[in-house]
């Protein structure tokens, strides 16, 4: 099987799903930050460097493919230039299909042609004029067609963009980044921080995205001079948290051993980053546990500081902390501090 039937068809197949499936692609709109990675390394290594760090090294004529890797390549380019012009003559066919153009925007980016996926995510915004993940991939195309060393900082209708976006769903992890990123650029440093925090723990621990948000928190913390915290800045109070972590009865058979949980305990009317995280597996279950000081995510915060909070639980569909129709959810209980009864969640 050529490696040009391989490109065509998968090509094919996402257009195809893309225009016949869109209720089961809605979940798109969540925008997971390690797809954003995959598909975007080259660009956001310049991005990054370009920003905080030293570009001249990565400029594109600084970059150029051997002759031989630019001939083993061709064959490839040209049947995805194919199944490009297909999916253009479809929406021509079908303008107001707007997961068509996201994905013609998003395999535009993927041939490096930004100026014409500006215009396809346009196109979608246009159809959905409030759509956050449209405004935030359309910002990340943007950025792609300028060199925001030289214009020491991101062009204003791309932080409008990114504001927006992350304003109305803070779960967009791509605009999260950027924003941390934009706030860099512009030496506000201590907001870059804070969304570079805040978006760490909504990812996997020691996954490769969570390591290379945490070089920007590094980096970020090194700016404003803040040294890292340590595990001995969280003062012991002795408050512990009991917990008892269950799966339903018709979910005990039906879960994969290895599918991640997630114990969240947060502070009641707050957003953003947990106060502290269990991480599990449900193979682990039925387990008793505790959540102490020693668990918690924010530097200084103890829990004697907090009358009540707010305990939850899920069985993650996704892998992630990430919010999913899927997850199996233990209905949130609010708890006092000060009792030390134990706590059952019940995932179902």
């Amino acid at each position: 099987m050529t490696t040009n039937f391989l490109i065509f068809g998968l090509l094919l197949v996402l257009a195809a799903l893309a225009f016949l499936l869109r209720p089961l692609l809605q979940s798109r709109r969540s925008a997971a930050i390690a797809v954003f990675l995959i598909f975007a390394t080259p660009g956001l290594t310049w991005l990054i460097y370009s920003v905080v760090g030293t570009p001249a090294a990565l400029y594109a004529e600084n970059l150029q493919p051997p002759q031989t890797q630019q001939n083993h390549q061709s064959d490839g380019q040209q049947s995805m230039d194919e199944a490009i012009v297909a999916l253009k003559a479809e929406l021509q066919t079908n303008p107001d299909n707007i997961e068509g153009w996201l994905l013609l925007g998003r395999t535009l980016l993927t041939v490096n042609q930004p100026a014409e996926a500006v215009n396809a995510y346009r196109r979608a915004l246009a159809l959905e004029p409030g759509d956050a993940y449209t405004k935030m991939e359309l910002a990340d195309a943007i950025l792609r067609t300028t060199n925001p060393a030289q214009q020491q900082g991101f062009p204003a209708e791309v932080k409008t963009l990114l504001e927006e976006a992350y304003a109305s769903n803070p779960e967009l992890q791509k605009a999260q980044w950027l924003l941390g990123i934009a706030a860099a650029s512009e030496g506000n440093h201590q907001r870059a921080l804070d969304l570079w925090q805040d978006l760490l723990a909504k990812l996997e621990p020691g996954s490769a995205i969570a390591t290379t948000v945490t070089e920007q928190i590094d980096q970020a913390r090194a700016a404003l001079g803040v040294e890292a915290p340590t595990a001995a800045d969280p003062v012991d109070t002795g408050i512990a948290l009991n917990i008892n972590v269950q799966l339903a009865e018709p979910a005990i058979a039906a879960a994969n051993p290895q599918a991640l949980v997630f114990v969240f305990l947060k502070v009641p009317g707050q957003t953003g980053m947990p106060l502290a995280v269990k991480r599990l597996t449900a193979g682990q279950l039925p387990l008793n546990l505790q959540l102490t000081d020693a668990d918690i995510l924010q530097p200084g915060k103890s829990l004697s500081e907090f009358s009540q909070l707010l305990l939850s639980a899920k069985l993650s569909a996704t892998g992630t902390a990430n919010v999913d129709a899927n997850d199996l959810q233990a209905e949130p209980i609010t708890i006092n501090t000060a009792d030390n009864k134990p706590i059952k969640l019940l995932l179902k």
